[in-house]
């Protein structure tokens, strides 16, 4: 499990104590993006006491690049193993329902990913809070129950609109190899993974078996700057890789009418602002 951080001081030890707790702890090479604040001391911390895998970056690399690099080291070591899940830094994995433990649910997935012949599945991904529900939460709350039914409804086609970074599952030398060929950006690049599989043929999945469950910012402005961050890095992907998307239209695919209510909802935006300037106009 590798899981990329950057600056996250104030969660990091609650997200490392669930999963020692929970069991998955030892599965974890976490890989430090150049933090300035406290979370290098946190992971140094872990490594000592409870034998965390770190890998610490002294320049930046941003969120695909910090993958990469971990991978990178895993390989050069002989210690990649064929499967690769992906977790925020933010993000917690919960025992399931009927108390099957994380590392027997990881196994499953990896069964099931190979069953169905996926080279790739996205995990089901829950908001989650610290103190008291607020209504950012409230709100991610619902963007994510959104994208579990658009998970669900797309994967019945092999495809997903994206493998939200918060959990995934990959084959290893596919996701390194798509790494390589990236330029790391932390707007885009849960996306263009995701496309780049898509565009190489492989079908993916919503796996909803293992609940990841993340920390939502619990500031309005933390909140709406981080849909703003997603919402200018879905335009970049879909502009770059716009031929991939309009043939979409051409196919049985459900990714197709999604692009158009996608789009739809900027205009009604964007109209209901030019009313609302012109209001007394019209």
């Amino acid at each position: 499990i590798v899981v990329p951080v950057f600056n996250e001081e104030k969660v990091l030890d609650t997200v490392l104590e669930n999963a020692k707790v929970f069991g998955y702890l030892n599965y974890l090479v976490v890989v430090n993006d150049a933090s300035t604040d406290r979370t290098t001391d946190i992971l140094n911390r872990w490594n000592r006491e409870s034998g965390l895998r770190v890998v610490h970056l002294r320049v930046n690399a941003k969120k695909e690049g910090a993958i990469r690099e971990a991978l990178e080291t895993l390989q050069r070591a002989g210690e990649l193993k064929p499967y690769t899940f992906l977790l925020d830094a933010d993000t917690r994995l919960q025992v399931s329902d009927t108390g099957v433990e994380v590392s027997d649910q990881l196994l499953s997935a990896i069964e099931y990913l190979n069953g169905q012949g996926l080279g790739a599945m996205a995990l089901r991904v829950n908001a989650t809070y610290f103190s008291q529900p607020s209504p950012a939460y409230l709100s991610a709350y619902s963007t994510y129950f959104g994208l579990q039914v658009d998970c669900w409804l797309f994967g019945l086609s092999g495809q997903l609109w994206v493998i939200n970074g918060a959990g995934g599952l990959f084959h290893s030398n596919q996701l390194l190899g798509i790494l390589r060929t990236m330029t790391p950006s932390f707007e885009t690049g849960d996306l263009q993974i995701t496309v780049d599989l898509m565009k190489m043929g492989e079908r993916i999945r919503l796996y909803d078996e293992i609940k990841a469950l993340t920390y939502v910012p619990e500031k309005a402005k933390d909140l709406f700057n981080q849909r703003r961050r997603w919402e200018r890095g879905t335009m970049k992907v879909m502009w770059k890789d716009r031929a991939f998307y309009l043939r979409q239209f051409f196919r049985r695919s459900f990714l197709g009418p999604a692009i158009v209510l996608h789009f739809a909802l900027y205009l009604g935006v964007i109209l209901t602002g030019i009313g609302l300037l012109f209001k007394d106009y019209i």
